[in-house]
């Protein structure tokens, strides 16, 4: 049978229960990229004209889809990777 393919997200993900350094800087990666793309919805970089800023504009949740699907990924890599230390 066909093994399933699996993405790096994955791949880093089942490494992390293995080596928790791994996951350490992984989830260290993952919250600094977290936190420029707040700053980078926060900034005034943002505020804009043209016709895709008026479209995003009118769908708030656009704009904060990339920090929250980071903090997201960042959370999961961080319980995983405290697992993975308490255990070891």
């Amino acid at each position: 049978m066909a093994r399933k393919k699996e993405n790096i997200i994955e791949q880093l993900h089942e490494l992390t229960g293995y080596f928790w350094p791994v996951g350490f800087v992984v989830t260290l990666i993952m919250a600094v990229g977290t936190g420029w793309s707040i700053s980078w919805c926060l900034s005034d970089m943002v505020a804009g004209t043209g016709p895709a800023y008026a479209a995003i504009s009118k769908l708030l949740v656009i704009r904060w889809l990339a920090p929250m699907t980071l903090a997201v990924l960042t959370f999961l890599f961080a319980s995983k990777t405290f697992s993975a230390w308490k255990n070891s």
